[in-house]
C-alpha cells in the first residue's frame, strides 16, 4: 500500500538531492525547477546488470516499463550505497 502523499512529510533538503543519471535533459528539469543536487551518476556496468528485453514480440509496454523502473531501482541503489552514513 502506497502512502498518501499529502500525509508524508520528510526531511530531505534541496541540497540533498541527488540525481543518479547523466542525463542533461533530467539535469535541465530538476535546475529548472529549482532544485539543487549533485550529479553522481553510477558506471554503465549497473545498466548492463539488468536483464534485456531480448525478443521483440515481447515489448510490450508493461514488460519495457518493467524493465525501466528496473533500470532506475538498480542506479538508484547503487549510488545511495555510496552515500549511505
Amino acid at each position: 500500500m502506497k502512502p498518501d502523499p499529502s500525509q508524508v512529510t520528510t526531511t530531505l533538503q534541496p541540497s540533498n538531492l541527488i540525481l543518479a543519471s547523466q542525463s542533461p535533459r533530467r539535469r535541465m528539469l530538476l535546475t529548472n525547477a529549482g532544485y539543487r543536487f549533485v550529479v553522481d551518476s553510477p558506471d554503465e556496468t549497473v545498466e548492463q546488470a539488468v536483464p534485456r528485453i531480448q525478443n521483440p514480440a515481447d515489448r510490450d509496454v508493461g514488460n519495457v516499463t518493467s524493465y525501466v523502473a528496473d533500470v532506475a531501482l538498480a542506479k538508484a541503489q547503487f549510488v545511495a550505497g555510496r552515500h549511505s552514513s
